[in-house]
């Protein structure tokens, strides 16, 4: 018999889950924070590798939660009555303000250009130029009719805000945006529902900035035997943007848990490719099953994890040639490497990102239970030199429920980093506090942070 799994459902377990977070008041004499020129000589934090100047405006792995310029970061918080605010953290000044040239403004209804009517939607900023766009994506809530993802468009200070285009009602917009060319290019989920066809089709959409013009740039067809495939930006190279596919073909039931997931992770095709610019031509990178490949693109190479019985080993593919390089043959022969019992998978060791040269891969080295059952993860991080496969362990952490985890970079702006600096529990309450500290201490692992003053504070749930 086959099983049949529902997509979202499916997905859920697939995909990073971010956390349910809602926002307070921080310091009310920040309310009198001059707002910052944002207007002047913007330009982008993340590369620029080709003539079109694409770039990745919106990371697609969520837990950056915004868009980055070199003069400072934008991020949404939502709040618990249905609304959210466009915020600005300002790398200069280390201060976070509304997205509202109005001093007197409350920043709590229509008149103040931060203020985002964010009930049933999710809504992501990306940044192009001195535009900033404002990405709604629809949530299906129940016993309401699915609001259209839409997308709204503004200058950088907030001003000349407008409607961009509206998406049909069966549209759902996924995590990430590339933008350049004039245009911002999305993965979209298109839901089908009728005599002939139920199910998604995954595609890759391109909405023009000035005339809010749609348009199909790539479609993802599902083959025989395939229950499911889904699409994920993963970058831009000099020559197209950088895709990945999830297939989960069909696979056999079983009444053990554990081996209908080891049956269903089988079943699971990863590819990674590069798709041209005009959306005509495929290069292949990397292609696995299962857990076996953990990956991340730099914005020049493809970096992987490899895993088998034994080993696990570092690679590296140049998306122009194609081309393979070992960084690390075998983890377990490093010495800077915590030896434990912990096995090195793609759950407990896995890629998180890069700084420069260095690509941050998070190791999971110690599960403790104590007496009443209650599970202690401790975490690790190491920063791997992709030239040399120099590597250098990082101990900057934050202690949350049980966990020590490394510090979260959110974005990074010449040689100093925006990280969650911060992550602590006052009064029941989770709170997270960013801050930003120079690569150079952030690799020696010295927690020199300058803080930065937040009118609202991130709470987490």
């Amino acid at each position: 018999m086959k099983r049949v799994i529902a997509s979202f459902l499916l997905m859920s377990i697939l995909l990073y889950i971010p956390g349910c977070r809602s926002y307070g008041s921080g310091k009310s004499s920040a309310s009198s924070l001059e707002q910052p020129s944002l207007s002047d000589n913007t330009t982008h934090t993340a590369p620029i590798v080709n003539d079109l100047d694409y770039r990745i405006a919106a990371r697609p792995d969520v837990i950056t939660r915004g868009s980055s310029s070199d003069k400072g970061f934008f991020q949404i918080f939502s709040h618990t009555d249905g609304h959210s605010n466009l915020m600005f953290i300002d790398y200069a000044t280390a201060q976070q303000v509304f997205v509202c040239s109005s001093p007197s403004c409350n920043h709590k209804d229509e008149t103040c250009s931060s203020y985002i009517e964010s009930d049933g939607y999710t809504v992501f900023p990306a940044v192009y130029g001195n535009t900033i766009l404002l990405v709604y994506n629809s949530l299906n809530q129940w016993g309401n009719a699915p609001q259209a993802s839409k997308i709204e468009k503004m200058d950088i200070n907030g001003l000349d805000r407008k409607l961009l285009c509206t998406f049909s009602g069966n549209i759902l917009i996924n995590d990430g945006a590339v933008v350049g060319d004039g245009r911002i290019i999305l993965c979209a989920t298109k839901l089908l529902s009728n005599a002939e066809n139920i199910g998604t089709v995954p595609c890759l959409l391109s909405i023009d900035i000035g005339t809010g013009e749609c348009s199909d740039l790539y479609q993802v067809k599902t083959g025989n035997g395939e229950m499911q495939k889904s699409l994920f930006i993963r970058g831009v190279s000099e020559s197209g943007f950088i895709l990945k596919t999830i297939t989960i073909n069909e696979y056999e039931e079983s009444d053990d848990a554990g081996i209908a997931m080891q049956n269903m992770q089988n079943a699971t095709v990863h590819r990674v490719f590069e798709l041209s610019f005009d959306g005509q031509r495929e290069k292949e990178l990397l292609r696995y099953t299962g857990a076996t490949c953990f990956e991340e693109y730099s914005g020049r190479e493809l970096v992987y994890l490899s895993f088998d019985k034994n080993t696990c080993s570092l690679y590296k593919i140049n998306s122009v040639t194609g081309q393979k390089e070992i960084i690390i043959k075998d983890f377990d022969t490093v010495p800077s490497i915590r030896k434990t019992e912990v096995p090195l998978t793609s759950e407990n060791f896995f890629i998180v990102g890069f700084i420069d040269d260095y690509v941050l891969i998070n190791q999971l080295y110690q599960e403790h239970y104590d007496a009443q059952k209650n599970i202690e993860l401790l975490y690790t991080q190491y920063a791997v030199n992709t030239e040399t496969g120099e590597v250098i362990e990082i101990t900057l952490s934050n202690y949350l429920m049980a966990t020590r985890k490394p510090i979260n970079i959110i974005a990074q702006f010449s040689d100093t980093l925006l990280v969650d600096a911060v992550e602590e529990v006052v009064d029941g309450i989770t709170y997270r506090r960013p801050g930003m500290i120079s690569v150079d201490d952030y690799l020696k692992s010295k927690g020199e942070y300058i803080m930065i003053e937040q009118l609202l504070e991130e709470k987490l749930s």
